[in-house]
């Protein structure tokens, strides 16, 4: 996550997600891991012009007027559970990812969603590859087991997840991801959602969470007009 996407399309499509899930789950807690990187100087991440539509207008007037992540705790207050928000003003490095996952507060992470957002997603082909794009825009696999080890159930996992630029691999990749995820979180199942170039990756140890979750997300994919699936 950087600061200068905060506030675009993409983020009011994250932020009224997470809200359904936290709405519709009997879950306390909203746990935000951002990631946190440096603004790379571009113009990338200034995609502040779409329409609200039908989705919270207050939430699109707060996203437009703020330009940092640390801000959301101010817009959260409004709601009844407690929002952790986890290093959302200190840049995340590679170099110190596991003393940066190993101190989540043990409280962040009891009967929460757990959100995840790197800039890129989790971790694809090798190391090489992710070192050209920089290793701290990518979510390892052990990052999220030292979580999972951690949390206790019932939680709900949320990854951000870019997508594949070719369209005929993006099911296939999206597929794969899922049932490393599965295996991880001991998910019976991990749900999606897809909107254009990004995904939302949703899992849990907890049967009945899970299931709770899906049905959040079938109904955010009919309602909004997001492509919804189940690995």
């Amino acid at each position: 996550m950087k600061n200068q996407y905060f506030g675009d399309k993409r983020d009011f499509f994250k932020y009224n997600l997470l809200l359904d899930l936290l709405e519709c789950l009997d879950l306390a807690t909203r746990t935000f891991i951002p990631m946190l990187t440096p603004d790379d100087g571009t113009n990338e991440g200034y995609f502040k012009r779409y329409k609200c539509k039908d989705r919270r207008g207050d939430l699109n007037e707060f996203l437009k007027s703020n330009k940092e992540i640390s801000s959301l705790s101010r817009y959260f207050k409004k709601y009844s559970f407690v929002y952790y928000h986890y290093k959302d003003n200190i840049f995340f490095k590679h170099s110190t990812r596991k003393e940066y996952f190993s101190s989540i507060p043990h409280k962040y992470l009891q009967g929460s969603l757990i959100f995840i957002d790197p800039d890129i997603g989790l971790e694809t082909g090798e190391c090489g590859y992710m070192r050209q794009k920089g290793l701290e825009k990518y979510l390892f696999y052990y990052d999220v087991e030292s979580i999972v080890k951690e949390a206790a159930t019932p939680c709900l996992f949320a990854i951000y997840q870019h997508l594949q630029r070719d369209q005929r691999k993006v099911i296939s990749d999206l597929t794969y991801r899922s049932e490393i995820l599965s295996a991880i979180i001991r998910s019976k199942n991990i749900g999606y959602l897809k909107d254009h170039d990004i995904a939302f990756l949703v899992g849990s140890g907890s049967n009945q969470v899970l299931d709770d979750a899906l049905i959040v997300l079938q109904n955010h994919s009919k309602y909004h007009g997001v492509e919804y699936g189940v690995v």
